[in-house]
């Protein structure tokens, strides 16, 4: 196995930059689908025993959540550390910096007032498939919701800022395409049904990405964490005036 990763190192460094960047984006991608089916079948897993009779899997969820698992296991042992040059965003997140602080409490002030201008503005529906089995989940039980409110405070955050930040910036070696492809990747994995939809997370996407770049992991996931927090308490507050 150690023969057939030289050759393939090998080949790889014969490429022309292009190549190679094209190699990395194309293993990001890979890597990023594999990873959100793992992700989704998981929190589906997960949906299934809060949920009850209301999520209905099949034995080959299992199977996939598995093989989905060995498949990045043996892209990460046997092509990533080929590729794996990149280094971080030059800046670090520093909790200790005020820019830190600033610029990431002002993104999610700039967030919030363009999401909220679109809903002035606009008379589209802006929910997608995505936010719909959210809303359905979270108002089906009190469980339920504290359910919702965990998964979308604390490990959305977490799972995405890593595989549609931290991992386009560590495999690609240019930041402009692992911004691109992070932004769309984001942005197309909570199915957006409407235009208006496609620029709410795009908006969200950019923000995230821009922060990333300048102020590290922690300053996106802390923006994350604020965007879906105050969203949890506007459905807590519509719940309240339900009942």
């Amino acid at each position: 196995m150690k023969k057939f990763k030289k050759i393939v190192e090998d080949q790889y460094h014969s490429f022309s930059r292009p190549i190679q960047i094209g190699i990395q984006a194309w293993l990001y991608v890979v890597l990023a689908l594999i990873m959100m089916y793992v992700v989704y079948a998981w929190f589906q897993l997960i949906a299934s025993t809060v949920m009850h009779d209301s999520w209905r899997l099949t034995g080959s969820i299992y199977a996939s959540l598995l093989a989905g698992l060995g498949i990045i296991a043996l892209l990460y042992v046997y092509l990533v550390p080929i590729m794996l040059w990149c280094k971080y965003p030059r800046a670090q997140s520093n909790l200790k910096n005020k820019r830190f602080w600033l610029e990431t409490i002002g993104w999610l002030i700039a967030v919030k007032a363009f999401l909220l201008l679109l809903a002035n503005i606009t008379s589209n529906h802006i929910n997608t498939s995505n936010q719909n089995a959210i809303d359905h989940i979270f108002y089906s039980g009190s469980v339920n919701r504290l359910y919702i409110i965990l998964t979308a405070i604390l490990m959305a955050p977490i799972i995405e800022e890593f595989i549609f930040r931290w991992l386009p910036f560590r495999l690609i070696k240019a930041p402009w395409l692992a911004f691109i492809l992070g932004a769309l990747g984001f942005t197309i994995a909570h199915s957006p049904s409407t235009f208006v939809a496609f620029l709410v997370y795009l908006s969200m996407a950019v923000a995230l990405e821009i922060n990333f770049y300048r102020n590290g992991f922690w300053a996106s996931f802390l923006l994350h964490f604020g965007i879906n927090f105050t969203a949890a308490l506007t459905m807590l507050s519509t719940l309240t005036s339900i009942h």
